[in-house]
């Protein structure tokens, strides 16, 4: 198993174009030619693309004849969804999905994911520490500048 790089895979994804690019080889596996006839981005831009898709490890390539085929591959995603979990999940057990931007972010996660979140909160019987009590726990939560709460 590759290591995973996190910075590289969302740096990755980032880019709107790359994501048009992804989420088309996610239904099937498909050429640059044929990208560039389905997507509004150039055979350029989009080889330029793939090579950072590759190169953090979301897309492979596999010659076919004489061109290259592209492949999304998402167990290296879900690697790095679980790494992301494993390294905040005290922070989500002590209650940082009670907040409106925490659970916008569980709903977001799929099934397996939300259970190890519950499982951990189990263990972790641990509360919201004062410090924090209160506050907004992402820009969202946080007051507009002309309103008053």
């Amino acid at each position: 198993m590759p290591d995973v790089v996190p910075v590289e895979v969302f740096g990755a994804l980032a880019d709107e174009s790359r994501w048009q690019i992804l989420t088309r080889l996610g239904a099937e596996p498909a050429s640059a030619s044929t990208l560039a006839t389905e997507l509004p981005i150039s055979r350029q831009a989009i080889a330029k693309h793939l090579r950072v898709l590759t190169e953090a490890g979301l897309v492979t390539a596999s010659r076919s004849g004489r061109e290259i085929r592209y492949e999304a591959v998402g167990g290296h995603l879900s690697r790095v969804a679980r790494q992301l979990v494993r390294s905040h999940s005290d922070e989500i057990a002590t209650g940082r999905d009670q907040t409106p931007c925490g659970r916008r972010l569980i709903a977001r996660v799929p099934l397996p994911a939300e259970q190890l979140v519950h499982a951990q909160r189990a263990r972790a019987s641990v509360e919201v520490t004062p410090r924090f009590a209160g506050r907004p726990s992402c820009l969202r939560d946080r007051p507009s500048r002309g309103s008053r709460r």
